[in-house]
């Protein structure tokens, strides 16, 4: 054997265009100083660390046949010109820079790994790059020619910057025609503006609009685009076979983003053609009960009887009437009302009649009364009451 490492790496050196074979010896003689598996490690040992020199001095490297070690990364250089070159296992693939928003689908028949993929880059060729596309911007709101759509009912002018105006009153009939109110902005109109159209007050008991006796188109939401002074909202009355009172409904306009700001109020009036159909086959200053009976509660501090002048001309008129007594006693359970009679102005449609009630601690169940207009009742038509019979129910029963 060697003397040591070196001339064993020497020896293998002056036989690099042929393999060297290390033959061991024949047996190995035992010493008196060791046994023979302690040289047999030692020789193990330093063939390994002459191994290992070896191949990073690259004595190995015609004996492995390779440039390199099988699974590690080398670098290869490439023509100037040439595209790049990504190494995928043993296989090169040339990369292609793939054109913006474009994607290849692969071909399922042509399988995967290194060796489909470099067939199909032979196969395709690169294109030229394409230009990424500009993103679509939302159309301009388009101009609206006002004249050539049917004029509005009212046209209400209105400021960003200056106090509400006067309000505007329209008329909404049932089953009439629709009403069309334009609303127009003055000032700067280069910037948008939303807007809501609004109920905030109505007379009766029950909101017209939030019981659906009338709707506002796009739910009373305008929107001014930028450059556009005008917008428009219709009103629309829903149809019933109730006959009711005329009803009125305040409407406020306002900024859609703020709540306490008052640009423009209209005043609708809602007529209801039941009634008006009605009305129509009476004669005129017709007066009568709008309804022929009333419950009221004990509690209550007075009975409110609505009477009604039906198709009012422009004349004054006095009606007189009479209280009666069923089963409630006057003074008992009610007391009499101050005056006997009802007055009616220039063209006033309605009055009304307050008769006082009075509270006790008395159980003695419901008690009524009725009141009676003295008028013609021969003249009257048949559908219309000359008379009001009012219960009185009792809190302690």
């Amino acid at each position: 054997r060697y003397a040591s490492v070196r001339a064993f790496i020497d020896a293998l050196g002056d036989g690099r265009e042929a393999p060297t074979a290390v033959e061991p010896p024949e047996c190995f003689v035992a010493s008196g100083g060791g046994s023979p598996g302690r040289w047999i490690a030692a020789i193990v040992v330093l063939l390994g660390l002459a191994g290992i020199a070896a191949g990073q001095l690259g004595y190995l490297d015609t004996w492995l046949g390779q440039p390199g070690v099988a699974g590690s990364a080398v670098e290869i250089a490439a023509p100037r010109d040439a595209a790049p070159v990504a190494v995928d296992g043993d296989a090169g693939v040339p990369l292609q820079e793939a054109p913006v928003a474009e994607s290849v689908a692969a071909d399922p028949a042509a399988g995967s790994g290194p060796a489909a993929r470099a067939s199909g880059a032979d196969a395709e060729a690169p294109g030229p790059p394409v230009e990424t596309a500009e993103l679509e911007q939302p159309p301009a709101a388009q101009p609206v020619d006002f004249s050539t759509l049917p004029p509005p009912a009212a046209i209400v002018s209105f400021s960003l910057s200056a106090p509400a105006p006067d309000p505007t009153r329209i008329v909404l009939r049932e089953d009439g025609d629709p009403v069309i109110v334009d609303f127009v902005r003055d000032g700067d109109t280069a910037l948008p503006l939303t807007l809501r159209l609004e109920e905030v007050g109505f007379s009766g008991n029950r909101s017209p609009w939030g019981s659906g006796q009338y709707a506002l188109s796009n739910a009373g939401l305008l929107s001014f685009p930028a450059g556009r002074e005008r917008a428009r909202v219709t009103l629309t009355a829903a149809s019933d076979p109730r006959r009711e009172a005329d009803q009125q409904s305040t409407l406020r306009l306002r900024p859609a983003d703020s709540a306490s700001t008052e640009l423009a109020v209209v005043n609708v009036t809602l007529e209801d053609d039941d009634r008006r159909a009605f009305e129509g086959n009476l004669p005129a200053n017709t007066v009568a009960f709008a309804s022929n009976r009333i419950s009221v509660r004990e509690s209550d501090p007075a009975v409110q009887i609505d009477i009604v002048r039906f198709n009012p001309d422009g004349s004054s008129m006095e009606v007189r009437f009479a209280v009666e007594d069923l089963t409630a006693i006057e003074g008992e359970d009610y007391f009499a009302p101050g005056t006997y009679s009802v007055s009616f102005g220039p063209g006033q449609r309605s009055a009304r009649l307050l008769i006082p009630l009075v509270q006790d601690s008395h159980g003695e169940g419901d008690e009524a009364f009725v009141v009676k207009l003295l008028v013609d009742t021969e003249n009257l038509p048949a559908n219309v009451s000359p008379n009001v019979a009012v219960t009185i129910r009792d809190d302690e029963a």
